[in-house]
């Protein structure tokens, strides 16, 4: 943000900064505030900060009714599903390269297309023939899901290039979208709202799920009709998946990172990896009843691991050892021919 004031083409009197908020444990709620002391000290206090909140779903992303929420989505869904591709490919391809300059460049053609209000559907269709005629080596690597915090699982610099060094270890990366905590809001805001008798909340809070739900599947599809995309379960799945460790009353990502890691189970990853920032409290949570989970799911490695700015010397040799109990429990269930899908 200061960074951004201080360019010479910053326009105090256009300009509006973004930060979403959320309630409950976690550091996410704060960060506005936060944000708002800086800029005030700085004496930047006639810049506003926009902060929509997951409590009502984030409905304020409408601005006063204009595309702004329907925009944010698909732009959201359409990166999810560019890193999907990116994910199902680099682990094969045979030119070093291909798939992180496709990624870049259908990245770049995201943004000229949400300027000039262009369609992001034939975009996304556009980038699934890309990616497919990408050549690669016919091959298949044991696949490792990534949950964990949101922001610090999806930014490389934070993770410390985490997908990157997993995929070095001869490993494919099933990293959990970032669009599953919009639809869980929007989910939990319905919920609540049946709950607790507000018709005019619940009827909102269907809406929002149901848009949400069209323009994913419609960008999907898109993707889909020539690059074989991973879709994901539902968020009403998801939850059953972790109703049995967890109570859904205790919101947040906690919730989503264990259904997320048992859909992936299910779905014939060899390994999970639970990556979250340090003291982070959802994270712990998740941490403590990973040995359980690891064990309920028929032995899978399970690595739970903290990023807090600093170089880790031991980082590396975890996600060896880490990389190392995952052939062997791929090796074993490739033998057993057929993982069982765990009980709901």
């Amino acid at each position: 943000m200061i960074k951004k004031i201080k360019s010479p083409d910053f326009d105090h009197e256009r300009s509006v900064f973004f930060m979403p908020g959320a309630g409950g444990p976690c550091r996410f709620g704060l960060y506005r505030q936060f944000h708002r002391m800086i800029l005030d000290e700085l004496g930047y206090n006639h810049i506003p900060i926009y902060s929509p909140n997951s409590e009502d779903g984030y409905a304020q992303f409408g601005l006063g009714g204009t595309d702004f929420r329907k925009v944010a989505w698909k732009g959201i869904v359409f990166v999810d599903g560019l890193i999907k591709m990116r994910h199902q490919t680099r682990p094969y391809e045979i030119r070093k390269g291909d798939t992180e300059r496709l990624y870049y460049h259908y990245l770049r053609r995201m943004e000229q297309a949400v300027v000039k209000d262009e369609s992001l559907e034939d975009l996304a269709e556009e980038a699934g023939r890309a990616f497919n005629n990408i050549e690669r080596r016919d091959e298949k690597k044991p696949m490792v899901g990534v949950v964990g915090e949101i922001y610090l699982r999806n930014n490389r610099f934070s993770n410390n290039h985490l997908v990157t060094k997993l995929e070095k270890l001869g490993l494919e990366v099933w990293l959990a979208t970032f669009s599953e905590w919009p639809l869980y809001t929007s989910w939990t805001y319905r919920n609540d709202s049946k709950i607790n008798h507000h018709v005019k909340d619940f009827i909102s809070g269907s809406l929002q799920v149901w848009t949400q739900k069209y323009y994913e599947h419609r960008l999907l599809r898109q993707f889909g009709r020539h690059f074989k995309i991973r879709h994901d379960y539902p968020v009403e799945k998801i939850l059953k998946y972790a109703q049995n460790y967890i109570s859904l009353d205790y919101k947040g990502e906690a919730v989503l990172t264990i259904g997320k890691a048992m859909e992936m189970a299910a779905r014939g990853a060899s390994g999970i990896v639970n990556a979250m920032p340090f003291n982070c409290m959802p994270g712990t949570v998740v941490s403590s009843l990973s040995r359980k989970l690891s064990e309920d799911l028929k032995g899978i490695p399970w690595l739970n691991i903290s990023y807090e700015g600093l170089r880790d010397s031991g980082e590396e040799t975890r996600l060896e050892a880490f990389a190392d109990q995952v052939f062997s429990f791929n090796r074993i269930s490739y033998k057993k021919k057929k993982k069982k899908v765990p009980e709901l």
